[in-house]
């Protein structure tokens, strides 16, 4: 944020030839900033993984901000406004790594048994990079159903049968009053 304000104090304060979107652009990045810290700060109260929104616009944002600041530095009078934009694209990268690392030490210890895939970022997931521990292990010696990770609630076959069970009860009731009423 404090490269946001700087850029934005920098383009203002630009005497030489000015694009009429720079200060425009200077300042929703520095609306964009406050914003990503707002929400970053909810979603790790409020979320036991990564946040996929944070990190698809800090990459997207890394991607584009390089070009432009290339385009900075090939311009001799905006040499102070490259040398910040340039650190902000650096911090910002930082920043894009730190987002996608697993949130699995930082978590509350009742949430701390939560298998990797619960707790990967988005690039992990992805990939199916969280599944490599378990690749490694199974290459060196022989799996067993305790090597597992365990499963989501939602995934367990109890939790599916009573699921699986209510519902056939609900849809054989309800066809039972439909002939009944006939």
């Amino acid at each position: 944020m404090i490269f946001d304000l700087a850029h934005l104090v920098l383009w203002l304060r630009h005497r030489g030839p000015q694009n009429r979107a720079a200060t425009p652009s200077a300042i929703l990045s520095f609306v964009g900033a406050l914003v990503l810290i707002v929400l970053s700060y909810f979603e790790h109260l409020r979320s036991i993984r990564p946040s996929w929104l944070i990190n698809v616009y800090l990459l997207l944002t890394v991607c584009f901000d390089t070009a432009r600041s290339r385009s900075y530095s090939l311009s001799p009078d905006l040499d102070t406004i490259s040398t910040v934009f340039t650190s902000r694209v650096g911090v910002k990268l930082i920043l894009a790594i730190i987002e996608a690392r697993p949130k699995q030490r930082l978590l509350l210890a009742e949430f701390a048994n939560f298998p990797p895939e619960a707790t990967s970022g988005p690039y992990k997931r992805a990939l199916f990079w969280w599944l490599n521990a378990l690749f490694k292990k199974g290459y060196s010696e022989s799996l067993s159903v305790d090597d597992l990770f365990h499963l989501d609630k939602h995934l367990q076959s109890d939790y599916l049968h009573h699921l699986l069970g209510s519902a056939w009860h609900r849809r054989k009731s309800s066809h039972f009053r439909r002939c009944c009423a006939q």
